[in-house]
């Protein structure tokens, strides 16, 4: 896990499966005890996503779904929205990294599901907190 801003507090987490989705649950319930947070999340297309969601669902204030960017085995926003909803989670999509971050706006957010999506977050995160 890695914070990029502590307020409102802005952490990526390399949870890429069920049980990372589980390992990052526990330790925000760990450390932030009751405190939700936006959960901005794009996975691939073989990926359990309502293994994943439903991991998540108590720790998450809200999910935004995302599609990483230039990856063909990225699975669409859509589906993983659909994924999101079909679990009863309040939840949008958003096209892009920087929509997605926009959408999470002000309020605490994790953001996990790919190692892919690292890179596209990373250059979003140089750009927009330095």
């Amino acid at each position: 896990m890695e914070v990029f801003r502590k307020d409102p507090l802005l952490l990526f987490d390399g949870a890429h499966n069920v049980e990372g989705a589980r390992a990052l649950a526990f330790s925000l319930e760990r450390y932030r005890p009751g405190r939700k947070m936006t959960v901005v999340m794009a996975l691939m297309r073989d990926k359990d996503a309502i293994g994943m969601v439903g991991e998540l669902r108590d720790v998450a204030r809200r999910f935004v779904a995302l599609r990483v960017p230039g990856n063909p085995r990225a699975m669409e926003a859509e589906e993983l929205l659909s994924h999101m909803l079909g679990a009863g989670c309040e939840a949008v999509s958003a096209e892009t990294v920087e929509e997605a971050m926009a959408l999470a706006e002000g309020s605490d957010t994790v953001v996990c599901g790919s190692l892919y999506l690292y890179a596209a977050f990373k250059q979003w995160a140089d750009g927009a907190l330095s």
